[in-house]
């Protein structure tokens, strides 16, 4: 089984104590939400100390992020509602993150720094509206290093053509953080 991402575990061991208290995951959401906004209008600056707050409160944001699935799945808390609005606020703050960041450097690159900013903001959106559309159509079983050769396989099988393209690649050592091994490649 794979293990959690450090903020995922992060967020589960803060929101713990939250169990029995009134806290509402859709609280954690919208803190979520308000402080990703504030993290966008903190790049937007282009103020390098106001951009570095910015990352730092993006970082908070993401753990908010992360903070309300925990005490959803914690507390049983869980609703349609809920998931659509953690999706629709996580999308607000992606968007607004980018574009942020391009307003931020629009003294270096005009006008081209906030639409290229907005340009990768929808860009992120519309990858993860066809993600997690063609993920719920494959009906993916993998969960680790396997997950490549399912989704070849799934796609192939749709009818779907894999275009390769030649990747200039220098494989990371375990000490700049390797994670797969031999093991890895056999359960594939």
């Amino acid at each position: 089984m794979a293990t959690k991402p450090w903020d995922s575990r992060l967020a589960h061991w803060l929101v713990s104590p939250l169990r029995e208290t009134w806290v509402h995951p859709n609280h954690l959401s919208t803190l979520g939400l308000a402080s990703g906004l504030a993290a966008a209008n903190l790049l937007a600056t282009g103020r390098p100390a106001s951009m570095n707050w910015g990352a730092a409160v993006f970082v908070l944001s993401a753990l908010f992020d992360h903070a309300d699935g925990e005490l959803a799945r914690m507390t049983g808390k869980t609703s349609a509602f809920g998931h659509a609005y953690d999706r629709i606020a996580d999308l607000i703050v992606k968007m607004s993150i980018f574009t942020g960041m391009g307003v931020g450097v629009r003294e270096s690159f005009g006008m081209a720094g906030p639409f290229l900013g907005g340009a990768a903001g929808l860009a992120i959106i519309a990858i993860f509206v066809m993600r997690t559309e063609l993920a719920r159509a494959l009906e993916l079983e993998a969960n680790r290093f396997d997950i490549e050769p399912e989704i070849t396989a799934k796609l192939l099988r749709a009818g779907h053509t894999i275009i390769e393209r030649p990747v200039h690649f220098e494989p990371r050592s375990r000490a700049q953080g390797k994670k797969i091994g031999c093991r890895d490649g056999v359960k594939a």
